[in-house]
């Protein structure tokens, strides 16, 4: 787990973009949780938040403006990547190895991030502007959580400390795990990661996991 700090290489642009034309890019349970993302200007999906109707991280000067889906995406992001035990209290165990997770897809021109919290918190959120906010008040998806949290305790050796988590390349997914002692990160080819190729495929396959179980919440 030690070594010099670094980049996830493949960093992209984000871009909002309809969800239609990056669906046969998302592998997995990305791809049928993204079916049910509602396009742009469509009537929003059971179960799904939109980004820009969340008035998150708006233009300042108290105007109610709402936010751009990928600056809120962005902002969601941010808050993510910078929780610490301390602003969790009491939900999150003081000895926990790891107090947040992220796994992102890169696609062409757009990001899906699912993240999982210590506490249970459970997000599912795309560039497109999307998104499932705080599934983890379900049983099975928070139980999955925590599946996948502790399947990434056991492979912390194998992420690297970084200083700027990127967002990931096209074909790429990376994992970014924060923890107490700060940024630990790593990326794969999905291909590598999808085939059981990969060291942290056991993390991949988990976190679908969790995805898989936040559809079942929106189909119930």
């Amino acid at each position: 787990m030690g070594g010099k700090e670094r980049r996830i290489p493949g960093p992209v642009n984000v871009r909002v973009i309809e969800a239609r034309r990056v669906r046969a890019s998302l592998p997995c349970a990305f791809t049928d949780a993204l079916r049910e993302t509602p396009a742009r200007g469509s009537p929003t999906a059971r179960g799904w938040t939109s980004l820009r109707d969340m008035k998150l991280f708006g233009r300042k000067g108290g105007d109610g403006a709402q936010a751009d889906p990928a600056e809120a995406y962005l902002g969601l992001r941010r808050l993510a990547l910078g929780l610490t035990a301390g602003s969790l209290g009491s939900g999150c165990p003081a000895d926990a190895p790891v107090v947040a997770l992220l796994m992102e897809s890169g696609m062409s021109g757009a990001v899906a991030t699912l993240v999982g919290v210590a506490d249970g918190t459970t997000s599912l959120y795309y560039s497109t502007g999307g998104g499932v906010i705080g599934a983890g008040t379900r049983r099975g998806v928070s139980a999955a959580t925590d599946h996948w949290l502790q399947t990434c305790g056991a492979l912390l050796e194998h992420l690297s400390p970084i200083h700027d988590a990127a967002l990931p390349g096209e074909g790429v997914t990376q994992f970014v795990a924060v923890t107490p002692g700060g940024l630990l990160g790593a990326g794969a080819p999905m291909a590598d990661l999808g085939e059981r190729r990969h060291v942290l495929s056991p993390l991949f396959y988990a976190g679908h996991d969790v995805i898989s179980r936040i559809r079942l919440t929106q189909a119930a």
